[in-house]
């Protein structure tokens, strides 16, 4: 297992000086030029395809790194893989810059240099959840909303009352999953002002549910009996602030948009969050208006897309202080700068259906490509998707009976532009279904 321990910088007479030179193998990695802007779950994208990371250390007062992974071979591996082909140092880049591997002088971490975990716990895939002060309902599908990003197949949630107060047990496909979750949202609120998360690693091995209900639910067996269950997010409206889960606000203003943006762009964005009802561009302003079909997929989209840009420029998103946008007998004509979806077929949400919960991913640059053709070859996908920025890697497969395809880009700007563009284009047919995925080609 490997934790991500947030760490403070060692101080300079603590950390040792590698050596310039690769030392003996070792299963622990030194990484030299790791700037600010790179960060824990960065160097881990990078590690995990190699074998299972225990630690990963930043030191920000040097700009390195120390990776320590569970066995030698791993970090070979990885040393070999971005070796060049025996050419040059070992390098890879990260946001713009040249990383430079080699063998750590260490053959093993200490305390010292990974710290304690505050859970004492080693890293496991189940997460315990404490929520202090929860004034609103919390509920299997509200702990979904707020973890299922982290994991496009989460498995079972179960909750509970005790002693200490409202807990729940949190169990996920892997370690890598369970751990960007509890570093991302450790001590994060989940509605406004309460219903604070404190997680830890569990001790259990693994989590048994015995029926679906509100408290408890196995993503994994569709065939338990299922109670049934209250509509999640009954909260109370007591005015919360923006940004957070239970207020009654489902209209976003988009700003930041250059004049290459209209509603169609918008929306084939934004409906991978929640069901679109209309979207207004503002006359002589670069700003657009989105109203969703309720406040739980505006605050999903807002959560989700808080770092979008589109077609090169960083799109701002906050509340609006409109309730709904209005459509007047001319608007729908008026320059095509207001659209009405609400009867849209492309909604994706019109169901129930967790599973679009569970894949749902921010802005990456590897796009999922369902509603294909068995027809579609490799080749016709990757040039369709190709007409804004070249795709540079494609895997298609089969899928509970359903032809797919993962397309990856260069960058997550060209994925989003790509993603604006072409999702709903016909291929041989076919109207292509375009997401955000997590999953790598």
């Amino acid at each position: 297992p490997f934790s991500l321990p947030l760490m403070q910088p060692e101080p300079a007479p603590t950390v040792p000086t590698e050596p310039t030179a690769p030392q003996v193998p070792s299963r622990v990695l030194h990484l030299r030029n790791v700037t600010t802007d790179i960060s824990q779950n960065d160097i881990l994208t990078l590690a995990v395809p190699f074998g299972t990371v225990q630690h990963v250390v930043l030191l920000r007062a040097k700009n390195q790194c120390l990776l320590q992974f569970q066995d030698v071979a791993s970090a070979t591996a990885m040393l070999q893989y971005y070796s060049q082909g025996g050419r040059g140092a070992p390098q890879v880049p990260i946001r713009g810059h040249n990383i430079y591997l080699q063998y750590s002088a260490h053959q093993e971490l200490n305390s010292a240099h990974v710290g304690h975990d505050s859970s004492n716990q080693p890293a496991n895939r189940i997460l315990l959840i404490s929520i202090q002060n929860p004034l609103y309902p919390i509920t299997v599908d509200v702990l979904t909303q707020v973890f299922g990003p982290y994991d496009p197949a989460l498995e079972k949630i179960v909750i509970f009352q005790k002693s200490a107060g409202l807990q729940a047990l949190i169990q996920f496909s892997n370690i890598q999953c369970a751990t960007t979750a509890k570093s991302q949202l450790d001590g994060k609120n989940i509605y406004s002002n309460c219903c604070t998360l404190q997680i830890q690693y569990a001790k259990l091995d693994h989590l048994t549910v015995h029926a679906n209900t509100d408290k408890t639910r196995d993503f994994t067996n569709p065939t338990l009996p299922t109670v049934p269950r209250t509509p999640a997010f009954q909260v109370p409206q007591m005015g919360m602030p923006q940004g957070e889960y239970g207020n009654d606000k489902c209209v976003l203003l988009a700003n930041g948009l250059t004049e290459r943006v209209i509603p169609d762009h918008l929306f084939n964005i934004f409906s991978g969050y929640g069901n679109i009802i209309r979207i207004r561009i503002l006359h002589n302003k670069p700003m657009a208006l989105i109203q969703f079909g309720d406040n739980m997929q505006a605050n999903t989209a807002l959560t989700h897309l808080k770092d979008l840009r589109l077609f090169g420029s960083p799109i701002i998103l906050s509340y609006s202080h409109f309730s709904s946008i209005s459509i007047s007998p001319n608007s729908q004509s008026d320059d095509g700068k207001t659209k009405d979806y609400q009867s849209s077929p492309l909604n994706r949400f019109l169901r129930q259906n967790p599973r679009l919960m569970r894949h749902m991913s921010g802005p990456t640059n590897t796009l999922h490509v369902s509603n294909m053709a068995a027809t579609i070859t490799q080749e016709a996908i990757q040039a369709h998707l190709s007409q804004n920025a070249p795709v540079v890697g494609i895997r298609v497969f089969e899928a509970q009976g359903h032809h797919q395809a993962l397309c990856q880009y260069a960058t997550v700007e060209q994925a989003t532009d790509s993603l604006a563009l072409l999702h709903a284009s016909t291929l041989e047919g076919s109207s292509l279904r375009l997401a955000f995925s997590r999953n790598s080609v």
